[in-house]
């Protein structure tokens, strides 16, 4: 989806780089997995070899070296498994994912994720949350009126504990959702069974960002209902964008993981897109 971005571990650097020369090399030889099923949609995953910094400079053309392409994949909800072709497909960053069409994702259901690749196996299990309808999505001046941010409302069932992640996409040549700054959300800190957030843009690898939207876009919303492992690693995410930028307040903890044998994540959604243009 998400996503929603570039694979975890190798993001969360790359956001915070200021130069087009990075620092990379191999941690040990681990896999990192960033996958996802939607409700309604089929499940996509993301395979690369993990990478840290050190004192060797790389630059980001390097990066493509570090994709897997020949891993087995298989996901399974319980009644029949589906083992998951590799295919280049450049709508997706890095450009190479693992898919079917033979498996469409249901609210309730239980998804696990088995990817075996040399030496390695790595598990995980996610579920579906149903998806919650956004109500209204519209777009909202700066104070300065040269950019907007994406205001959205929906109905929350506060009887019960949620939580919910928004992505947005503003690129009609990509299918790639990227993360909104600081909107992971747990009903518990909303005040009413109707919760409004104002979205911007997502992050990936410009070095030039500006988190409003400009005048004329067409932005794609998805809020995401997700359970609460989902929510802990997107929570993580953010906090790990957020503090690492901040001299003062230093963010040394990992992001949550719920790959067993591996890094990154396998997240099901419950997803609502709605698209906004804004004017």
């Amino acid at each position: 989806m998400m996503r929603n971005i570039l694979i975890i571990t190798i993001l969360t650097f790359i956001i915070t780089a200021c130069d087009k020369e990075i620092e990379l090399s191999e941690l040990d030889d681990k896999i990192t997995v960033e996958g996802w099923i939607d409700e309604g949609g089929h499940p996509i995953v993301m395979l690369t070899q993990a990478v840290h910094v050190d004192h060797t400079a790389r630059s980001l053309s390097d990066l493509s070296d570090y994709i897997v392409k020949w891993a087995k994949v298989t996901v399974s909800d319980g009644q029949h498994s589906e083992i998951l072709t590799g295919k280049f497909n450049k709508k997706y960053y890095p450009p190479y994912i693992y898919t079917t069409g033979n498996m469409t994702g249901k609210a309730g259901k239980t998804y696990s994720l088995t990817v075996e690749y040399q030496n390695h196996t790595l598990t995980a299990s996610t579920t579906i949350p149903p998806r919650v309808d956004i109500d209204t999505a519209f777009a909202m001046p700066s104070a300065d009126t040269s950019s907007f941010g994406i205001k959205i409302i929906f109905n929350d069932n506060h009887s019960t504990r949620d939580y919910y992640k928004t992505f947005s996409n503003c690129d009609s040549t990509s299918n790639m959702y990227l993360s909104t700054i600081m909107q992971t959300i747990d009903d518990r800190n909303a005040n009413s069974n109707t919760i409004e957030n104002t979205i911007y843009r997502g992050r990936f690898l410009d070095s030039d960002y500006k988190p409003g939207f400009t005048r004329g876009e067409v932005v794609m919303v998805k809020l995401c209902h997700i359970d609460s492992v989902s929510y802990a690693i997107w929570k993580d995410y953010e906090n790990s964008l957020s503090f690492s930028r901040n001299a003062l307040l230093r963010y040394n903890n990992n992001i949550t993981s719920n790959i067993i044998g591996g890094l990154g994540y396998w997240c099901g959604y419950g997803a609502t897109v709605k698209m906004v243009k804004v004017r």
